[in-house]
């Protein structure tokens, strides 16, 4: 039987975080002084990139502070129906089953 790296996929998340986190913060950084959001606003976006980057840097450096920051991220997917919720769930499964958390310690 060939040798599964089942990290694989959380090591991908991880990169899609770090990726996407930075698009969004600098996106955010430039749209608003374009286009004058309130700040309320533009703290709320550039706190909630900076924590999707953060979390995508504890993935990829396989911390388990990442891992943590990664399952509270898919919780709040839950309330993105349906796409998000489907993809919470079945990435949170996934967790379980392979048992990704051993990848941490």
């Amino acid at each position: 039987m060939p040798d599964i790296d089942y990290y694989r996929p959380i090591k991908y998340f991880g990169l899609f975080f770090v990726i996407s986190g930075f698009a969004v913060f600098v996106l955010y950084i430039v749209s608003s002084i374009d286009y004058g959001f309130r700040l309320g606003f533009v703290i709320f976006s550039v706190s909630a990139s900076l924590l999707q980057i953060i979390t995508g840097l504890g993935l990829l450096f396989r911390r388990l502070w990442g891992f943590y920051l990664f399952r509270f991220q898919l919780h709040l997917l839950y309330f993105a129906f349906p796409l998000g919720t489907w993809l919470a769930h079945r990435t949170l499964r996934y967790i379980d089953k392979y048992r990704i958390i051993e990848y941490f310690k």
